[in-house]
């Protein structure tokens, strides 16, 4: 990768790391805090880039509207995991899956062609997944609650694949216009997280029951701290993201990613897990990380040759 992209790829872990481990925290505390955490995400970030009105539309609406469908589709999905049974380190193992996920959405949107090395490294990910969710069943017998988690986690991975490739589509036929593709996302995306005041309301109250602390002289609930540190680091991360992707591709974007992950799944394991991971767990674990070395060394996929018509 160009110095740039480095650099890029290194903000992005350390952003996307910060804002989960605040997230963790929060869960921890307040297990239905999603949408309020979705919504003042959301309006802080259509905010701070509203300066693109001022600038001449770049992306079609066309665009704009697949962007939006996919990209609210899965945090909406995401959330619902994330209030379910599923322990942190199978939802963040369960989110290496991402790089399958774009592999198919990547041959058959952009129409491309993987090596042998990149579907040998897709498979090591997909059975250490398998391997630390099936370990993770056994060691507690899963709920009803638990498999709606993994089927929204799912849903959440191919929708999210699915926004990479359109956006990386979008900026190669019109240009890279990351500010404008993420205000629009979070403008339009506003009303998905705001459909019950009445949960959002119980959640603010129960926040102010929860522990507080002394900041300034005034004593704040310590889940506003936290929210105002994981709005920030989550900006900076969706802003990272999507211009790593016109830099790059969505693929290298997702092994950036995947990395993260890993790390926040130690993190997890040491400072926010109640109870200790599984070895086997683990074991998956480190088999998909195994995966996205072989990945990064793997050569860059290539697009699919149109087929020669043959001669009479």
């Amino acid at each position: 990768m160009k110095p740039a992209a480095v650099a890029l790829a290194v903000s992005k872990v350390g952003a996307g790391g910060t804002a989960r481990l605040l997230t963790e925290l929060m869960l921890a505390q307040d297990k239905k805090c999603t949408s309020v955490v979705s919504l003042i995400e959301y309006l802080y970030t259509a905010l701070l880039s509203s300066h693109v009105l001022l600038r001449r539309r770049q992306l079609p609406l066309s665009c704009h509207a697949q962007l939006l469908l996919t990209g609210v589709g899965a945090t909406v999905l995401s959330n619902w995991a994330m209030e379910s049974d599923v322990p942190v380190a199978i939802r963040l193992i369960l989110k290496n899956g991402q790089l399958s996920a774009n592999m198919a959405v990547g041959a058959v949107l952009l129409r491309r062609r993987y090596s042998a090395g990149q579907v040998a490294a897709i498979g090591a990910i997909t059975a250490g997944i398998i391997l630390a969710t099936a370990s993770d069943v056994r060691s507690s017998p899963p709920t009803a609650q638990y498999g709606v988690g993994v089927l929204c986690m799912v849903g959440a991975l191919l929708l999210r694949a699915s926004r990479g490739a359109l956006q990386e589509k979008a900026f190669g036929e019109h240009g890279i216009c990351a500010q404008e593709v993420i205000f629009a996302q979070h403008l339009l995306g506003l009303p998905a997280f705001a459909m019950d005041p009445a949960s959002l309301r119980a959640t603010l109250g129960r926040w102010g029951e929860l522990q507080h602390i002394s900041l300034l002289g005034a004593s704040v609930p310590l889940m506003w701290i936290y929210l105002t540190g994981e709005v920030c680091a989550d900006h900076l991360h969706k802003l990272l993201t999507t211009r790593l992707v016109g830099e790059t591709s969505a693929l290298c974007s997702t092994l950036v990613s995947t990395i993260q992950r890993f790390v926040a799944i130690i993190v997890s394991a040491c400072c926010v897990a109640s109870t200790p991971v599984p070895r086997l767990v683990w074991a998956g674990i480190a088999l998909a990380a195994c995966g996205c070395v072989v990945y990064a060394l793997s050569e860059a996929p290539r697009p699919r040759q149109p087929r020669k018509m043959k001669s009479s």
